[in-house]
């Protein structure tokens, strides 16, 4: 608790939360975050709450805690459960991304599409070390030409 207070704390000063203190404790208590996730989580807070007007602990407390986890994997899927509460549309188009995504990728396939779906298409590069990698590949990609289309399309659409 005391290691999360200390990254915690330097971070909140520059946010105009009234509820500072009781965040903290909660966070703290209940979470283990990076300091960039710490980071992360408080500009969610902020965004969500100057558009909605909501109090953060309310927020905060959306979040049902699993204690059967441990604080890393609860710290992550407080995180994730932000990101969703913040920006719905683009959370659901990101699964749908990586769904396809991990259809397509492999050691030698890489893949990328801009992160809030705001272009015209996908990139895929690849690598080759051996040429029998060639055939590999080739057969990878024809095997998943419907994820790289639908993946095309939801980058197209914004999500």
């Amino acid at each position: 608790m005391e290691e999360m207070l200390k990254k915690i704390e330097p971070l909140i000063l520059n946010y105009n939360f009234t509820e500072k203190t009781e965040i903290s404790e909660y966070i703290s208590k209940n979470f283990y975050l990076t300091q960039s996730e710490v980071r992360e989580i408080f500009q969610i807070f902020e965004d969500i709450c100057s558009a909605k007007n909501e109090k953060i602990m309310e927020l905060i407390k959306t979040f049902p805690l699993d204690f059967n986890l441990n604080k890393k994997k609860i710290g992550e899927l407080f995180l994730e459960h932000m990101r969703k509460v913040r920006h719905p549309v683009i959370y659901e188009a990101r699964k749908k991304a990586e769904d396809r995504a991990v259809k397509i990728k492999s050691k030698n396939i890489k893949l990328s599409y801009p992160e809030n779906f705001e272009g015209s298409g996908i990139k895929i590069e690849i690598t080759l070390d051996k040429s029998k990698d060639v055939k590999k590949i080739i057969e990878r990609l024809n095997g998943a030409v419907k994820e790289i289309e639908e993946l095309v399309e939801i980058v197209k659409n914004g999500g």
